[in-house]
C-alpha cells in the first residue's frame, strides 16, 4: 500500500470511527465510508494499527477540501491556479499555522502533489489557452468580449440583473495596486571643483519603494487607500499627514504580498461594503497578481458572499470597472 493511500484509509477509519463515537452504528459507519463492519469494529477496538503502513497528511482533509473548493472557484472565474501556485499557497499556510513538515524548504514535492491529485479525483490539470501576442496588440477584443459575456452570465447567476441600475452599480467593485519608488536616481549637479560631497535634498522618506493600493466602486464611491511600506516595522512618521482612513502595513520588498492584501480585504472592504452584503452579493474585480490567490481569501469571500472576479489579461490599458 502507497504512503497516500495509506493516509486515505486512515482518515477514512477515523471518520467512521468518530461517527461511531457519536451513536453510530458500525453497520451505518461501515456503508457510509464503504469499509466492512468486522475491519471498522476491529479498528475502533484497537486490533488495526497504521503506524507502519505511512506518514498521515500533512493537511487534514477538511484542509485540503478547501483548497480544492478555492481551486474551482478561481478557475470558474478565469483565475486559473497551476501546481506551482497550490504548493506555494500550502507553504504559506503551514508557515502561518506553525506547523513542522517534512517538505525542503517547506515547499510540498512532487510525491505530495501526486498524492494530493489521487485524493481529489474531481480536480484535474487542464492547459490554459494562451493569448497570443497578435490578439493582444489588437486591444484583445475577442478576449474582452468573452470576459463580458462570462461576467454578465454570472452576474445572472447571482440575480444581480435583476436589482435597480443604482444598487447594482454599487455592488461592482475594482481594486488595484501602483508601486512607487520614493527615491530618484542621483543626477549630475554641478558643483565647486573639489567638494567630495555633493546633495540634492527630494522629499522622499528614503523607502525605497511603495505599494499603494485604491478600490471604487461603479458608482463612484471611493475606499481610502492602503499604503505597504518595505521593512519589518511599521514607523508612525509614515503614517502622518496622510488622507483620512488610510491604511498602512509592511512586507518586505514593499510590493504588495498575500497575507497584505487579505488583511486589507477583511479590514478595509468588508467594513466597507457589510451594508450591501445584507441584502445581495458584492462583486470585487482583480487582476492576476498572485497576492489575489489564497486560501484565506477565497475563504474570506466565500462566507461574506463576495464574489472576486478576475480581468482577464493583457486588458490594462481597457478600461477597468469601477
Amino acid at each position: 500500500m502507497s504512503v497516500a493511500s495509506a493516509a486515505s484509509d486512515r482518515e477514512q477509519l477515523n471518520a467512521a470511527k468518530a461517527k461511531v463515537t457519536e451513536g453510530m452504528s458500525f453497520r451505518e459507519a461501515a456503508a457510509l465510508f464503504g469499509i466492512s463492519k468486522s475491519r471498522l469494529a476491529r479498528y475502533c477496538h484497537g486490533q488495526i494499527h497504521h503506524e507502519k503502513a505511512g506518514r498521515p497528511t500533512i493537511l487534514t482533509p477538511g484542509e485540503e477540501k478547501e483548497i480544492v473548493r478555492c481551486c474551482q472557484i478561481l478557475a470558474t472565474f478565469g483565475c486559473g491556479v497551476t501546481k506551482q501556485d497550490v504548493s506555494l499557497v500550502v507553504k504559506e499556510y503551514l508557515r502561518q499555522k506553525q506547523r513542522d513538515t517534512p517538505f525542503r524548504d517547506g515547499t510540498p514535492g512532487p510525491d505530495w502533489w501526486k498524492g494530493f491529485m489521487k485524493r481529489w479525483p474531481d480536480l484535474c490539470e487542464r492547459k490554459a489557452e494562451h493569448l497570443t501576442k497578435k490578439r493582444a496588440e489588437a486591444g484583445t477584443k475577442d478576449t474582452i468580449e468573452q470576459f463580458h459575456s462570462h461576467l454578465k452570465q454570472t452576474l445572472q447567476d447571482y440575480s444581480l440583473l435583476d436589482r435597480p441600475y443604482g444598487d447594482l452599480r454599487s455592488r461592482l467593485w475594482n481594486c488595484d495596486e501602483s508601486g512607487m519608488a520614493t527615491s530618484v536616481a542621483c543626477q549630475k549637479v554641478l558643483a565647486k571643483r573639489g567638494d567630495r560631497c555633493v546633495y540634492d535634498v527630494d522629499g522622499g522618506s528614503g523607502r525605497e519603494y511603495i505599494t499603494v493600493l485604491y478600490g471604487a466602486s461603479a458608482a463612484g464611491e471611493r475606499l481610502s487607500p492602503f499604503a505597504v511600506y518595505k521593512g519589518a516595522q511599521l514607523d508612525v512618521n509614515w503614517t502622518l499627514d496622510g488622507p483620512a482612513g488610510t491604511g498602512y502595513t509592511m512586507s518586505s520588498s514593499g510590493w504588495m504580498e498575500r497575507p497584505n492584501f487579505t488583511s486589507w480585504f477583511q479590514q478595509m472592504f468588508i467594513p466597507a461594503v457589510k451594508p450591501l452584503l445584507e441584502s445581495g452579493p458584492v462583486v470585487l474585480f482583480v487582476d492576476g497578481h498572485y497576492s489575489h490567490e489564497t486560501v484565506p481569501l477565497i475563504v474570506e469571500a466565500r462566507k461574506h458572499n463576495i464574489i472576486l472576479y478576475k480581468l482577464p489579461p493583457n486588458t490594462t490599458p481597457a478600461p477597468a470597472p469601477g
